[in-house]
């Protein structure tokens, strides 16, 4: 090899390994699916590893540029390795890497602009920079005078084989992703909500008709048809399923019918309007009465309810539950508000002021206008996967009142223009049949114009997270995915998702219903309203209650009954305050900002005299330590090491360098997270650091002020926190 030969083999070489990193760098893009996993791999090892990988295919490709300018051997510009087809060597090869050069180098010029730059843009670079490879490729199979050699005509076929496998493998994946979730059991006619909006369910003998639904129902007119069948008394009907029991298989339940049989429904679409000549009367709340009836009995593991004075509207008061029973529930709040433009269903929200009461208090119209401005049909979910340990106000809620909250599901659906909606719900063998046999006698009542599909959440911290429940909708695990696109852009299947808590579907319900000026009569101008809370009190005791908003925190925990040294506000991503600070502050964010904490789900705790709160928040970043989805740096590393060190600094003799490495751990983690558990897991230790002060010191000395106050007496938890137990793939679905 002589020096005017080196630079030739020189531009080969690294021509060729460019072609082959070009290729994995490809080959990641195409495989990696939306959560940006691999198998076996997180989602912080795939991004790294395609970033390195990338960088290094673009250092070849410079280097092959540059040798191959510089090589004696041809006369080749370095504006014709930038200005495509104008090199007088081989001007159709040379022309095919400057268009490939070109393309690269838009996407890495974009990428670092990509915060100055529209996401549209910046996805049009970045789709269009795939063609950069085949361009690549059919550079090199043109340019290679030697590609008969049998090594380097293997490499490149392998190499086009590997993408379009790939490529092959990935379409395939796309059409069975777009299929949503399994529902809780296969299809089965005797359930018409797993039915596809249009579809009816088929014909069964007159035997296995179902009874006749209520009188007066708005599904009938006067002027229909007479049936065939007629049941002299009720000794003839056919056998009817229980409340809260699933008929069998057999058991069909056909198309509903009037209540002496003589009379049919109109065929008509979901959401059509009834012709002129089929105006009926909309029947008063009394006169929905049927066989819908059922008992609303509380699970004993859940806290009892309560409600403050005037604040009656998502609980019903004591006694007068109306569970599944559909019509208890329209006698409670009345029929379904007559079909508007879904602006003026957002528009009124918009006045009401109401914001999500799942945690971030978003403006609800604000999103709900996105969702409806999104390209394509938008999909609305009700989530109800209450991740939170401490809290139970969603549970109660969709035992208590699920009508309300489907109510609010079928509005919201009609607001933002979507033909699909899911009620997304922890796993619960109770919550679930409730929840079914709601649906069934709203589809047997039509009170529905599209169905609602019950889908169930596991059971983990991060289920509920927007872009994780988007994943288990569409049939994927329950991990949360990166924060771009956002879930209202593209949610499940691709589509515009709305995701609302089920709490704030049941204001949306009553917002339809009364208006925005009944809404502000409870709350503040700034935060309207009334809002579940889940209080647990320092005496042990625990309950869900609903309170309007600024309602002095002291009055929800009654502090002034209980001694308590901290409360903490929002639950286990929220924060500790002071008891005395928190006894002068309303129920209300703009209070609670100031104090370093929120309302987020509702979870209010006081904290006893006779507790250590060190102990009892390491216990709680143990098991968030644990719920981490391992998708990042922050979640794999950081939260196990923090937890590990906040549990020696809760212990009798920490080391020296305990309270410093997690002041420094929870700097290094804030921000950098692929989804916001994180975050909140620092708030909690930066808040608990601040609180409980006094007793770090009285840790780094050897004793506990808490022991001392029980008098050395171990005691359990106080804080609900579940067994830590090591998560396998299949506990995300």
């Amino acid at each position: 090899m002589t020096s005017s030969t080196a630079l030739w083999y020189a531009s080969r070489a690294t021509g060729v390994v460019a072609l082959v990193l070009l290729t994995v760098v490809v080959l990641l893009g195409i495989l990696v699916n939306r959560q940006g996993r691999l198998p076996g791999l997180p989602r912080f090892a795939v991004t790294g590893l395609h970033r390195s990988i990338s960088l290094l295919a673009v250092a070849f490709l410079a280097v092959h540029v540059l040798t191959a300018v510089a090589d004696p051997y041809v006369t080749i510009r370095l504006i014709a390795a930038v200005v495509p087809f104008t090199s007088g060597y081989e001007p159709f090869a040379i022309g095919l890497g400057a268009v490939s050069l070109d393309l690269i180098a838009a996407l890495i010029v974009t990428s670092l602009l990509r915060a100055h730059l529209g996401r549209r843009l910046w996805r049009a670079v970045h789709w269009l920079a795939y063609a950069s490879y085949p361009v690549a490729l059919l550079h090199s199979v043109t340019s290679a005078k030697d590609l008969r050699s049998g090594g380097l005509l293997a490499l490149t076929a392998a190499c086009a084989l590997a993408v379009a496998a790939a490529t092959c493998y990935r379409a395939a994946a796309a059409r069975s992703a777009r299929r949503p979730a399994s529902p809780l059991a296969p299809p089965d006619p005797a359930f018409p909500e797993r039915l596809p909006p249009n579809a009816r369910p088929p014909r069964s003998p007159p035997a296995a008709q179902s009874p006749a639904p209520p009188a007066g129902s708005p599904r009938w007119r006067a002027n229909a048809r007479p049936s065939r069948t007629e049941y002299p008394d009720d000794r003839h009907r056919p056998p009817q399923p229980q409340p809260r029991q699933r008929p069998g298989r057999g058991a069909h339940r056909p198309r509903p019918r009037h209540p002496d049989d003589s009379r049919r429904p109109p065929r008509r679409r979901p959401g059509q309007r009834p012709g002129r000549g089929a105006r009926r009367r909309r029947p008063r709340a009394a006169e929905r009465t049927g066989p819908m009836t059922g008992t609303a009995t509380l699970p004993s593991s859940w806290p009892a309810a309560a409600a403050a004075p005037g604040a009656h509207r998502l609980l019903p008061p004591a006694g007068q539950e109306p569970g599944a029973d559909l019509a208890a529930h329209a006698r409670a709040h009345g029929p379904l508000p007559r079909a508007r433009r879904g602006r003026a269903l957002i528009e009124e929200i918009r006045s009401a002021g109401l914001t999500g009461r799942g945690g971030a208090a978003f403006p609800v119209a604000v999103k709900m206008t996105a969702v409806a401005a999104g390209r394509g049909r938008p999909v609305v979910v009700g989530n109800g996967a209450e991740g939170e340990p401490a809290s139970h106000k969603d549970k109660h809620l969709l035992w208590v009142s699920p009508h309300l909250v489907l109510d609010g599901l079928l509005l919201a659906a009609r607001a933002v223009g979507a033909r699909r909606a899911y009620l997304y719900a922890h796993r619960g063998d109770r919550l679930h049949r409730r929840l079914a046999e709601a649906l069934a006698q709203r589809s047997a009542a039509g009170w529905d114009a599209i169905a609602v599909t019950l889908v169930a959440a596991p059971p983990r911290f991060l289920a509920g997270e927007e872009s994780a429940l988007a994943s288990r909708v569409a049939g994927g695990p329950a991990r949360p995915t990166f924060k771009h696109p956002r879930v209202v852009e593209r949610g499940v299947g691709g589509a515009p998702t709305l995701v609302q808590n089920v709490e704030t579907l049941g204001h949306v319900a009553l917002i339809a219903r009364h208006g925005a000026a009944w809404f502000r009569q409870a709350g503040t101008a700034a935060e309207p309203g009334t809002m579940l809370v889940t209080a647990h009190r320092a005496d042990g005791a625990s309950r869900v209650s609903e309170v309007p908003l600024s309602t002095p925190l002291a009055s929800v925990l009654e502090l002034g009954r209980e001694p308590a040294q901290a409360v903490l506000a929002g639950g286990y991503h929220g924060a500790w305050i002071p008891a005395a600070q928190a006894a002068a502050l309303p129920l209300a964010n703009a209070a609670l900002r100031p104090a370093g904490a929120s309302l987020g789900a509702g979870v209010l705790a006081a904290l006893p005299p006779g507790r250590c709160g060190l102990a009892e928040t390491a216990r709680v970043l143990r098991y968030l330590a644990a719920e981490s989805a391992g998708q990042c740096g922050p979640c794999l590393n950081g939260l196990p090491r923090i937890a590990a060190a906040f549990t020696e600094l809760a212990g009798p003799a920490p080391g020296p360098r305990c309270l410093p490495d997690l002041e420094r751990w929870s700097g290094l983690v804030t921000g950098r997270g692929a989804c916001h558990h994180p975050d909140g897991t620092v708030r909690l230790v930066a808040s608990a650091l601040r609180v409980f002060r006094g007793e770090i010191d009285a840790h780094l000395h050897g004793r506990c002020p808490a022991a001392a106050v029980r008098g050395g007496a171990a005691l359990a938890s106080f804080l609900p926190v579940p067994a830590v137990t090591p998560l396998s793939p299949q506990d995300w679905r």
